[in-house]
């Protein structure tokens, strides 16, 4: 049986190992990296539920992943599997200039201390953020060494959300949350965490 292969001579086993291998070191990091609980409340009656770990780590089965079928077309590379798993969620967030927070008397979360774009060819988008996060933490006014956490694994405002949290359970201070865009982009944004928001703050 011929082995199919995509427009750049991948096969679907050498798309799948890096794949696979990534998921095994979301794993070690997801256990060794710190972790923020949230109780959900439940719906339409039913009881809250407590929220501390990715839905998705642990259903990982290699095996499995070798058996469905390819997802495009009839002898190609890209099984179902290979996707990102799909949770339910919304998430809200209000910015506002830290003149208009202190006249409204608004509870600050956090600060926006910097951001920054990088981009580089379409293929190498997951990258960008090595580009990225150090811009904006320059544009911060602070050095790596004062960054508390970093929301890697998630993205955009989900990112962001879990990094607050992260940063208040924890009691840091400096966070960065990033997200991956479509051609090969890639932004990032330090957050301060501010729990006494002031006009030294601005």
């Amino acid at each position: 049986m011929r082995t199919a292969t995509g427009p750049r001579g991948d096969t679907r086993r050498s798309l799948q190992l890096p794949w696979n291998h990534g998921h095994t070191l979301k794993r070690q990091a997801t256990a060794s990296l710190a972790k923020v609980s949230k109780l959900v409340p439940g719906a339409r009656g039913k009881p809250s539920v407590i929220v501390a770990k990715d839905d998705g780590v642990d259903k990982l089965d290699a095996a499995k992943l070798r058996k469905p079928r390819p997802a495009f077309k009839e002898g190609g590379t890209v099984p179902v599997g290979n996707a990102s798993s799909i949770s339910g969620g919304a998430a809200a967030l209000v910015i506002v200039s830290g003149k208009y927070a202190l006249e409204k008397r608004l509870t600050v979360l956090a600060k926006v201390g910097g951001y920054a774009d990088a981009e580089q060819a379409p293929e190498l988008f997951t990258t960008s953020l090595a580009l990225a996060i150090p811009k904006a933490v320059k544009r911060a006014g602070i050095g790596a060494p004062q960054v508390d956490f970093c929301g890697i694994f998630s993205m955009g405002l989900a990112s962001l959300l879990t990094l607050l949290g992260v940063l208040k359970a924890k009691q840091g201070t400096y966070g960065v949350a990033r997200v991956c865009n479509g051609g090969g982009g890639a932004s990032a944004l330090v957050v301060e965490l501010t729990p006494t928001f002031t006009a030294s703050h601005l």
